[in-house]
């Protein structure tokens, strides 16, 4: 273990819950596999699974660029009958799938030195525990940087660092708190929900002098949990998500590739990135199974509903409405590129 990777530290310091998963992987991963094929078979889903981007040279999406004199920013968008290439607001193709969270960098933020907020971000990584669906979220992240490399005129695209533990893949969602100003004109600034920053330390460091960014609505990130309550379903804000790991999570993430100057050579290079956008704990086995040894899983573990995009399905509760729900099903927004 490289002891200056927090990645792999975090990972090797288990909690309880992290020990029943890696204990019992081989029952993890078959309830995982499960979960995905079902998923899979969910027509009525607004946001589709990540590996129909398996198939993404079917002429479903396209990468746009977007262009700000010197800067770059590509963009996984969807394919419209009238799409006019000159647009800049076309909308982005928010993916989702499901693991098992192995390491989690969540709010709420209470207590970090500036140095470490300035390139402060919320991020979260799943694993599958060899899960052959899971896999196949790998095999389609591939599949969207080739995508991305082919609309890469001038330049190449830097695949998502892959990072393994136990043999197994795993998969990390990451969003900045804060969007550089230069880089935000098209976007709207918004404060920070009291749920991300209750005491107010990140928006107290906006105003640090030698901080020239800004907290917008493409840095926000979404918490849910999904309730059973008899034969109904109830995906209640989560807010903050309380020692997440070990549990199955459904992610949704969209995708893009920031332009880097790479001194070395002469073209562009762009790292891609999975922008995170909403979390939602959907199954606590493991913690159940940690609390309660020997609890059997059960042969039906989905509850199928119709989801919106931010899991605004019927019956979703109002507790803590004051804190802004975002229900657009896809964020329409223009982008520039964030490096030179």
């Amino acid at each position: 273990m490289d002891p200056t990777n927090p990645l792999r530290s975090a990972i090797f310091t288990l909690d309880p819950i992290r020990k029943t998963l890696y204990s019992h992987a081989e029952k993890y991963k078959l309830h995982l596999d499960a979960l995905i094929q079902k998923t899979n078979d969910d027509l009525t889903a607004t946001v589709k699974q990540l590996t129909e981007m398996i198939d993404v040279n079917d002429g479903r999406v396209t990468v746009q660029a977007t262009a700000c004199g010197t800067k770059k920013y590509l963009d996984l968008v969807y394919v419209t009958p009238d799409m006019d290439p000159s647009r800049k607001d076309m909308e982005q193709v928010v993916l989702r799938c499901q693991g098992y969270v192995t390491v989690a960098k969540l709010p709420p933020i209470r207590d970090k030195s500036k140095r470490d907020l300035i390139q402060s971000s919320q991020s979260i990584t799943l694993s599958g525990l060899g899960s052959e669906e899971f896999d196949r979220f790998h095999t389609a992240i591939q599949h969207i940087c080739n995508h991305f490399d082919k609309g890469c005129d001038h330049g190449r695209i830097l695949g998502i660092q892959s990072v393994s533990h136990r043999a197994h893949d795993m998969i990390t969602f990451t969003n900045p708190y804060f969007s550089r100003t230069e880089d935000t004109r098209q976007v709207d600034t918004v404060p920070f929900s009291s749920h991300v920053d209750p005491e107010g330390i990140l928006e107290d460091f906006l105003d640090d002098i030698y901080l020239e960014g800004t907290h917008t609505t493409d840095n926000e990130v979404e918490y849910f949990e999904r309730y059973h309550d008899g034969d109904s379903l109830h995906v209640l804000p989560a807010y903050h998500l309380q020692n997440p790991c070990g549990q199955l999570v459904e992610v949704e993430a969209t995708f893009g590739a920031w332009g880097k100057y790479v001194p070395a050579k002469p073209h562009k290079s762009y790292a891609l990135l999975a922008k995170l956008r909403s979390i939602c704990i959907i199954d606590r086995i493991v913690e159940t199974d940690t609390i309660e040894p020997g609890v059997e899983i059960p042969d039906d573990i989905v509850v199928r509903f119709k989801r919106k995009v931010g899991y605004e399905a019927d019956g979703v509760d109002d507790i803590g409405k004051e804190e802004r729900i975002n229900s657009k099903s896809m964020r329409m927004m223009k982008f520039e590129d964030m490096f030179d």
